[in-house]
């Protein structure tokens, strides 16, 4: 997991996002486990069980989304209790390498995470108003964390591994985007790794031209609205409708 994870520590957030955002992140949230179900349903069982240069599977990273759901939960009813700072997380993510997830069947990975998910929505879901801009530090990154930027924080961390577990079935060869959604169609100019983004439910924008999704002879535009409010955001943002 090296690499990729030095990826994520090495992650830098605005966190300037108007309330307004929350109900799109949420929809962001809300998705996630269709676009890892879709995702791990299209490879071969043994696909998502590969482990590439012993960094973790495709079932590994999906898993390991439903492994943080409890700490992502704590950390929103602490913002809310008026906590000075979060709780830190493990950086040594043991819950996931000890839950074999390699191992389990993707179906079970993915009940596991929607289950959580949906609780942890429940409860972003009563929070309105002022309590939205509600802070507390976060441990790790040294800056207050509103409810507001836990719910974008959570999301891009989704995209970060489903776009990891995407590289690696496409690096397999296990699949393409047109496999996963023939659907859509990336302008020509783009290059190879329009089809990691698109596995994993999000765009690669700095692409010269835009991924288009064909529904029924309409043809949909999905560009500047869908882009996160990030560093990455001009790099990564969700397509909620794939």
């Amino acid at each position: 997991m090296g690499q990729d994870f030095k990826r994520w520590m090495e992650r830098e957030f605005d966190w300037d996002l108007a309330p307004a955002e929350f109900p799109r992140l949420l929809e962001r949230l809300r998705g996630t486990p269709d676009r890892a179900g879709r995702l791990l349903a299209a490879v071969p069982p043994e696909a998502a069980a590969v482990r590439p240069d012993g960094a973790w599977s495709m079932l590994e990273n999906a898993g390991h989304l439903g492994d943080l759901e409890e700490l992502h939960h704590a950390r929103l009813e602490e913002i809310l209790q008026g906590v000075a700072t979060l709780r830190p997380a493990d950086l040594t993510n043991q819950r996931t390498f000890a839950a074999g997830h390699w191992r389990r069947p993707a179906a079970e990975v993915v009940a596991d995470l929607r289950r959580q998910r949906e609780a942890f929505l429940a409860a972003l879901s009563r929070v309105s108003g002022a309590n939205l801009v509600r802070s507390a530090v976060h441990p790790r990154l040294k800056r207050p964390m509103r409810v507001l930027d836990l719910a974008h924080f959570v999301a891009e961390h989704d995209d970060h591994h489903l776009v990891r577990a995407a590289e690696i079935a496409s690096r397999l060869g296990a699949l393409s985007a047109r496999d996963l959604a023939p659907g859509f169609a990336e302008d020509k100019e783009c290059t190879k790794r329009h089809d990691v983004y698109v596995l994993a439910g999000a765009i690669d924008i700095e692409c010269a031209g835009r991924l288009t999704r064909l529904d029924a002879g309409h043809a949909e535009s999905l560009d500047a609205p869908h882009r996160a409010r990030s560093p990455e955001g001009a790099r990564l943002a969700l397509v909620d409708r794939l």
